[in-house]
């Protein structure tokens, strides 16, 4: 589950960034916004390379997953879900 895992951590990120950049709509300028934050902080960046680097295995690791394994998916989001509620909130 390490690549599900390392994926849905990533997509949860991205979402903190686009509904902090995008909750009073879309503008040109937050496309700048985004792109500045993903190669400037390396920590969103590191997510993305490592849910990227081995994305073709996701499909093989979710044919049969355990009720543990989806706790462990979940347990690894619950600070990406806390990133992105405080951006909504904003």
């Amino acid at each position: 589950m390490k690549n599900t895992k390392e994926l849905a951590i990533a997509l949860v990120a991205i979402s903190a960034l686009l509904a902090e950049n995008f909750k009073d709509g879309v503008e040109t300028a937050d496309i700048g916004a985004i792109v500045a934050k993903i190669t400037g902080d390396e920590v969103l960046k590191a997510k993305l390379v490592a849910a990227y680097a081995d994305i073709e295995l996701v499909k093989e690791e979710t044919k049969e997953v355990t009720a543990a394994e989806v706790l462990e998916v979940v347990a690894a989001l619950v600070p990406e879900i806390q990133a992105l509620l405080q951006a909504i909130k904003k």
